[in-house]
């Protein structure tokens, strides 16, 4: 099974926090979902894979006994997330975005690219590239209207969003997703 992500931010420079969107796609199950996300071009990539991590950890019923491959389209994300499983004899250097001391330095911070490979552990995905044309996460809402007579074998669990819920929303730019 195929489960797209993608985020991103709006500033001309990607290396700089700013608004931006995060998106996750499983058009097996005819499912979308996207969200406003401050930050870097790399912060949003790796919160939509969180995202989609927390998605598919939640409703695992969907998921069981399949081959789950998770594409995206920043090849800095799947190179680092493929790397970050790697035999730990050999010395790796400090991921982009990442500080080597855990420090402040912009980007994410170094627990996330562990979360995430925790998340692989458990889930047994594989990730992979995809180019932009093809990422199913990336396209316009407007492209994937909402299927509203397609029956799930059960309930979606999305209670991993009520973070959503709780904040309010105090960025104008917000409004416009």
């Amino acid at each position: 099974m195929k489960l797209f992500f993608y985020g991103t931010n709006r500033r001309e420079n990607r290396e700089k926090a700013g608004l931006g969107i995060i998106s996750f796609a499983i058009p097996d199950i005819g499912f979308i979902f996207r969200s406003a996300q401050k930050g870097t071009a790399l912060e949003c990539e790796y919160q939509a894979l969180i995202k989609l991590c927390q998605f598919v950890e939640a409703n695992a019923g969907l998921f069981k006994g399949r081959k789950l491959e998770f594409l995206g389209d920043s090849a800095a994300v799947v190179y680092q997330v493929s790397q970050g499983g790697a035999s730990s004899r050999f010395p790796r250097p400090p991921l982009k975005g990442f500080s080597a001391d855990g420090g402040s330095q912009p980007g994410p911070q170094p627990r996330v690219l562990e979360r995430i490979l925790a998340f692989k552990k458990k889930l047994g995905f594989s990730i992979l590239w995809v180019s932009a044309l093809e990422n199913r996460a990336a396209e316009q809402a407007a492209l994937h209207p909402t299927v509203k007579n397609f029956r799930l074998p059960e309930k979606l669990d999305t209670s991993f969003l009520e973070v959503f819920k709780s904040k309010r929303n105090s960025d104008s730019g917000l409004s416009s997703f």
